[in-house]
């Protein structure tokens, strides 16, 4: 990614405590509908689709703002779910 953009935080608190590195999927208004993107409905501050097949890491000190809008727990379930999709991490 490059640039500024809108990302979904998906690694654990633990993950993100335990080093400087955090783990986002980006979200988009471009793309497909494909079923590995998630479109988020009746959010107040972002809108689009969150793209579960771009996965990035990079230093939490390249944040530069949150939302402070949080992912319904069911929404935030089924990007997990999709990650797993995307990983094949069915073990």
């Amino acid at each position: 990614m490059r640039g500024k953009h809108p990302a979904v935080i998906v690694s654990t608190d633990a993950y993100n405590q335990a080093g400087n590195y955090i783990i986002v999927c980006p979200i988009t208004s471009h793309g497909s509908n494909a079923p590995i993107y998630f479109k988020l409905i009746d959010y107040r501050t972002v809108h689009g689709r969150v793209n579960c097949s771009q996965i990035h890491s990079f230093d939490q000190k390249r944040v530069i703002a949150k939302t402070g809008e949080r992912m319904e727990a069911s929404d935030f379930s089924y990007v997990h779910q999709l990650l797993n999709l995307a990983l094949m991490m069915d073990y």
